[in-house]
């Protein structure tokens, strides 16, 4: 069995108060035929969205980055999403603010 991650990203610590590390998996497992052209190959930027869809952090990061630190103190305790982009692909992951 080889082993199958269900998102591209890792998003630690989950939850969290004052800072986050977003790391992409790509050196974990090669992408299937479906997802090949679908994955997040490195992070151009984050956007934390509060639970109604509203955009609460924007950060841009230039060159080819496999993990960042985005620092949130400023979010108030309760469920946000991030979302990862590369600029062509994105993916969203949720996380809890402590």
């Amino acid at each position: 069995n080889t082993f199958k991650a269900i998102s591209d990203v890792l998003l630690y610590p989950n939850p969290a108060a004052e800072n986050i590390i977003v790391s992409l998996k790509n050196n974990i497992r090669e992408p299937s035929a479906e997802t090949k052209n679908s994955r997040v190959k490195f992070i151009a930027s984050v956007i934390v969205y509060d639970k109604f869809g509203t955009i609460r952090k924007v950060q841009r990061f230039g060159g080819l980055q496999q993990f960042v630190t985005l620092n949130i103190s400023g979010l108030q305790p309760g469920v946000y999403f991030i979302e990862i982009s590369d600029g062509i692909n994105k993916v969203k992951e949720p996380l809890s603010v402590k």
